[in-house]
Order: structure tokens, then C-alpha cells, then sequence
């Protein structure tokens, strides 16, 4: 994608995100509510996660939630601003949501909260979370 066709400027977009990373847990209601309502979803499965995604994780409150579940082993949080994923609890990486550095198969679970609607490609990003799970993975 060149960049006429991009709708976001990643550098101008993180650099906006980075400047409200630390007031993220005083404005967190609605991705609480996101973060609750996906992880009774997850718990509802029948079957092990044992290693999970929160893409565009902010700080992390969706991962948190998900690995509390009994069904869920490792989680790993995805974050495009690095402000931000500093503020995950675990193994965090700093990436673009469509430009994702992970092996094919290699994830159980994906899940992402409030955070597709900022990606320049959509139809891209989509390819390759179902790329990077396995074979039985849920997204």
C-alpha cells in the first residue's frame, strides 16, 4: 500500500496515543466493558488457549482479564504505541495492528479490543491474524 492510499499516519497516530497512555486507567470504562464482554465469550469455550494475543492491547486490561481464565495459558500483548505497552503486564511487543511479526500458526487465541478501526488495511490485517493462528484458533 502506498502512501496515498494510507488512512493513518502510524508516526502521528502513536505519537497522539503515547500522550494519553498515562490518564488510560481513568477513561478505561469502555474498554472494561469490551474487555468483560470478550472474556465471558472466551470463557463459554470448551477448549484450552494456550497461547493467546490482545492485539492493540492500550494497557493491557483485556490480556489480564483472558489470562485469569483457567482456559488460557500465556498471553502476549501487541501494542502500536510504545507508551502503551509499557504499561502491559506481560510479554509485551511494540507493532503495528496490520504488520504483525508473528510466525504462521503459532496462536491459539487472538482477540482485540476497540483498536481495527486504526489499521491502513483491514483486509491485510485480517489475513495475517488468521495466518498467524493455528489451525483450531479463534479470533
Amino acid at each position: 500500500m502506498n502512501d496515498e492510499h494510507r488512512l493513518f499516519d502510524r508516526k502521528l497516530l502513536r505519537a497522539r496515543r503515547a500522550r494519553f497512555a498515562h490518564e488510560i486507567e481513568a477513561r478505561e470504562f469502555l474498554l472494561a466493558h469490551v474487555a468483560g464482554e470478550i472474556a465471558e465469550r472466551v470463557q463459554l469455550m470448551l477448549r484450552p488457549f494456550p497461547l493467546a494475543l490482545d492485539l492493540g492491547a492500550y494497557h493491557g486490561l483485556l490480556g489480564r482479564k483472558l489470562a485469569a481464565l483457567p482456559s488460557v495459558g500465556a498471553m502476549l500483548y501487541a501494542e502500536s504505541a510504545f507508551a502503551f505497552a509499557a504499561l502491559c503486564p506481560g510479554p509485551s511487543l511494540v507493532c503495528d495492528e496490520d504488520l504483525l511479526p508473528f510466525r504462521e500458526a503459532s496462536l491459539n487465541l487472538v482477540v482485540s479490543g476497540l483498536a481495527l478501526h486504526r489499521v491502513n488495511d483491514l483486509p491485510g490485517a485480517l489475513i495475517q491474524i488468521r495466518r498467524a493462528l493455528a489451525p483450531d484458533g479463534l479470533f
